[in-house]
């Protein structure tokens, strides 16, 4: 995983309600395994909660 691209999507969070893999993908330019990975990361730090109805999005916690 690019650690400068991680910082740019950290720094990005706090504006967003919900995140994707294929939003990372969109808006970092990565391939699929890395905006995964990027979000399993999210995921561990507690910055993002998974949708009851889709488990795709995350919703951004504040």
């Amino acid at each position: 995983m690019d650690m400068n691209k991680y910082a740019m999507l950290k720094a990005i969070l706090p504006q967003k309600v919900s995140i994707s893999v294929s939003s990372i993908k969109g808006e970092l330019n990565v391939s699929s395994e890395e905006a995964e990975e990027m979000l399993n990361a999210l995921k561990q730090e507690g910055s993002v909660e998974s949708f009851s109805f889709d488990g795709r999005s995350f919703l951004v916690r504040k």
